[in-house]
């Protein structure tokens, strides 16, 4: 009997739950974190899917497309079929607004469609004029309450064990006639769902606060009514505050650990910043392959 123990139970860590269940069916498989669903950094984010390397630093273009890609796969299978209302995958057609040319971005080639716009495009939508160029893309945004949910779902219903333990060693805004995604290179995103707008953001590097800000908030509501007036008159129903733990380059490998008790098989995959949702299966996917190379060469009754 094969145990495996997956810690943390955010997008990252109950993808790999689940994608290592499908891999080894006859295994005992368990996730432990301490924080789950409404604690978890992923349950408020925006969820759309367009990864670039400005983002996941460190990653080769090549693996990055990798991971993308069977991400894509999966996700475009959700949202394409009857599981998009369970998995809050959703298609979604939007605009990527930037004050500076910019290079056609890896994921062009990967979702549905990706063009540049025209000024006079622009110009038409009323875009503020210090965005020069635009481009209209249709992608996927994950409704992450429902992906989250759906995961666990899976997970328990294929027999895995949940445990409550800590290992030791943007807001939220009712705008039911804004339909179409906005994302800017001056971090103002406007994330329309099945439920609710989730606009934002802020990068703070080093702040670990998980207190709203009012002055934030203001900052996140005045810019992206700048770029999208059309917001106005939203009814703010939350604010959240969420993490993104990110590693220079995301730590995705294995390594066996030398204990007191015996050897420790151990698969890392953490680290993706904004890219979370977006690379979860793709990373996952590949965790999967490390656990089956470490199964299959180092005897241990534990991983």
């Amino acid at each position: 009997m094969v145990h495996i123990t997956v810690i943390g139970a955010g997008v990252v860590g109950l993808s790999s739950a689940v994608s290592i269940q499908r891999a080894f069916p006859g295994a005992t498989v368990k996730v432990v974190a301490d924080k789950f669903y409404d604690e978890t950094t992923s349950i408020g984010a925006g969820g759309i899917f367009l990864p670039t390397l400005k983002n996941i630093p460190g990653v080769p273009f090549e693996t990055l497309k990798r991971w993308s890609e069977t991400s894509w796969k999966a996700y475009s299978r959700m949202a394409t079929t009857d599981l998009a209302s369970t998995t809050g995958h959703t298609v979604s057609h939007g605009y990527l607004f930037h004050t500076t040319k910019t290079e056609i971005p890896l994921y062009a080639n990967i979702v549905f469609s990706f063009r540049e716009m025209l000024t006079e495009e622009l110009t038409r939508l009323g875009v503020d004029t210090r965005f020069k160029y635009g481009y209209e893309i249709t992608t996927i945004i994950t409704n992450m309450r429902k992906y989250l949910s759906w995961l666990m779902t899976q997970f328990t219903e294929n027999g895995g064990v949940v445990e409550k333990r800590k290992i030791g060693s943007l807001s939220e805004v009712e705008a039911p006639w804004v339909r179409d995604w906005i994302y800017t290179d001056t971090m103002a995103h406007i994330l329309p769902s099945d439920d609710f707008t989730v606009i934002g953001g802020v990068k703070d590097k080093d702040n670990w606060s998980m207190t709203p800000d009012s002055s934030v908030r203001q900052d996140i509501m005045d810019k992206c009514l700048q770029v999208w007036p059309a917001l106005k008159g939203a009814k703010v129903i939350g604010d959240w505050v969420g993490l993104r733990p990110m590693r220079n380059p995301v730590r995705l490998e294995k390594e066996v650990v030398r204990l007191p008790e015996g050897m420790l098989k151990v698969v890392h995959n953490y680290g993706h910043g904004s890219n979370g949702i977006a690379l979860s299966w793709g990373t996952a996917v590949e965790a999967t392959d490390m656990v089956k190379d470490l199964i299959s060469t180092i005897p241990s009754p534990k991983l």
